[in-house]
């Protein structure tokens, strides 16, 4: 049993609170877990993240995050050079059913991190 359930903390307030508030550089956990390349890390946020019922709006805000650079979670996914973590995400984006105008989006910023971190396995993902 965790700290949280013992003390019964409002859902409400962890939602914003562990997922989509930002640090004083501007990323929420969500990014900071994309962008270090901590896949099983991400995998246990996406659990609790369902357990906490967050909306497809929420999910669709931590998915489509920009950072003030203009960079994205996908887009640290694919420059991590982890066909592991870009296919969880990806996997998520779908799950979630990201519109396919933001998927696009999410598709180039993927290809521009990957061309940027010299990823020609990540690359050659992206094109299947």
């Amino acid at each position: 049993m965790g700290l949280g359930e013992e003390e019964k903390l409002n859902p409400n307030y962890l939602k914003i609170a562990l997922y989509l508030q930002e640090d004083s550089c501007g990323f929420s956990t969500w990014c900071l877990t994309v962008n270090n390349g901590y896949v099983q890390v991400l995998q246990k946020l996406w659990g609790w993240a369902e357990e906490l019922q967050l909306t497809t709006d929420e999910l669709h805000k931590l998915l489509l995050a920009e950072h003030r650079d203009g960079s994205t979670p996908i887009y640290w996914a694919a420059s991590k050079s982890s066909t592991e973590l870009l296919e969880k995400m990806w996997g998520v984006c779908k799950e979630t059913q990201v519109n396919p105008d933001d998927l696009s989006k999410l598709l180039v910023a993927a290809w521009h991190g990957a061309a940027a971190g010299g990823h020609l396995v990540i690359l050659e993902r992206l094109w299947m």
